[in-house]
């Protein structure tokens, strides 16, 4: 009766495919969070967190679900950065790192018009 139940999971997680990417993608962001801290690297699980987060709402904008858990991975990356990680830098270090934030989510959102009005342009 447990193989059977395993095996209706397994083929739900490979016959759904928004299922099965999740799934996926929360593994590998939690890997990826625990090898880093194993590596004494934790200040780069945030910024993990912000591009796989970037990279899963460029592929699959088309996708609610998928912009919803893009955006959470960014949210929470912002979140780390913002309050976890700065709370041991020097004050020019978190004005740099406010900028950069900035930058980068000025830059993000450009790109992301961009590619909204060229869809727009080939669909008319």
């Amino acid at each position: 009766m447990k193989a059977k139940a395993l095996n209706r999971l397994n083929l739900k997680l490979f016959t759904d495919s928004q299922t099965g990417y999740t799934v996926q993608h929360l593994l590998l962001a939690i890997s990826a969070a625990f090898l880093l801290s194993e590596w004494e690297l934790a200040l780069l699980i945030s910024l993990w967190l912000i591009l796989q987060g970037s990279y899963l709402f460029f592929t699959h904008k088309h996708s609610k679900f998928m912009a919803k858990l893009a955006l959470a991975f960014i949210f929470f990356g912002l979140l780390k950065l913002g309050f976890i990680d700065t709370t041991n830098i020097l004050l020019w270090q978190k004005v740099a790192l406010m900028i950069g934030i900035g930058i980068f989510m000025l830059g993000a959102a450009f790109t992301h018009q961009k590619q909204l009005s060229q869809a727009t342009i080939y669909h008319q």
